[in-house]
This record gives C-alpha cells, sequence and structure tokens, in this order.
C-alpha cells in the first residue's frame, strides 16, 4: 500500500520506540487489505466509529477479531499444546514484510492490520471532501 523500500524490524517499535505504532502497521497493509476492510465494515461506518473513539473501540474486539482471523476447528489441531486456540489469518496482508519485520503473526497483530486499514481508508476519504470544502 505504501511505496515503502524499508522494511521497520520489530524491535524498532517494540523496544526501541523509534517508529510508531501507524508506521509499524502500515507497512502490513496492502491494497486488498483496505479493500477487505471496505467491503466488510464499510467506510461510513469506520468514520463515525473513529469521530467517537480514537483507537476504533467503539467497533466491539470481537467484531475485529471476527473480521481478521478464522478460528481453525480441524480435529488434528486441537491436541496441539503449543496452539490451544489455533487460527489462520482471514485478512489479506503483507506476509513477506511481516516476515522480514520479524513479526510473529498473532491475533493482536491482525487485530492491529485491520485497524490501520480502517484508518487508512477513512483517510483516504475524507482527501476529496477536504478538497471540495476549500
Amino acid at each position: 500500500m505504501t511505496d515503502q523500500t524499508q522494511i521497520f524490524a520489530r524491535v524498532q517499535y517494540i523496544r526501541d520506540h523509534t517508529i510508531s505504532h501507524e508506521a509499524y502497521y502500515t507497512q502490513f497493509v496492502t491494497a486488498e487489505t483496505v479493500l477487505f476492510v471496505q467491503n466488510r465494515l464499510g467506510v461510513e461506518r469506520l468514520r463515525e466509529a473513529l469521530a467517537e473513539d480514537e483507537h476504533l473501540n467503539a467497533i466491539p474486539i470481537k467484531e475485529w477479531e471476527a473480521l481478521a482471523i478464522r478460528e481453525i476447528s480441524e480435529p488434528q489441531f486441537k491436541t496441539i499444546a503449543a496452539a490451544p486456540n489455533p487460527f489462520r489469518a482471514r485478512i489479506p496482508f503483507d506476509r513477506v514484510a511481516a516476515q522480514q519485520a520479524g513479526e510473529l503473526v498473532s491475533r493482536s497483530t491482525l487485530v492491529c492490520i485491520a485497524k490501520r486499514a480502517a484508518r487508512m481508508l477513512v483517510e483516504q476519504h475524507s482527501i476529496p471532501q477536504a478538497a471540495a470544502a476549500a
């Protein structure tokens, strides 16, 4: 989604605090991510949710998780101790960038990617309105 060539490492975000949450998660958002979020939540709902709460918590976390994650219910995964609640990403994102950043894709990572895509979508749809008002 961005023209970024440098991948920000997870350690830059988590430990060093040299990049923002926004910059870190933006690198995983693709055009497909934004379209996926738009098709499921819609621009107007996202705009309203963002106006109510800057972290988009007006939309319940269970809904963000349902948007981003698909639970795996196959019996063979139920017995794996390391993954008691296995899941797969439902939301498309830049997996190569995530791997290069050293990101272990977790449920919270996927929700952060979805929320970042949502913010980007609202920003994209606000630009023409701002230009028209000028």
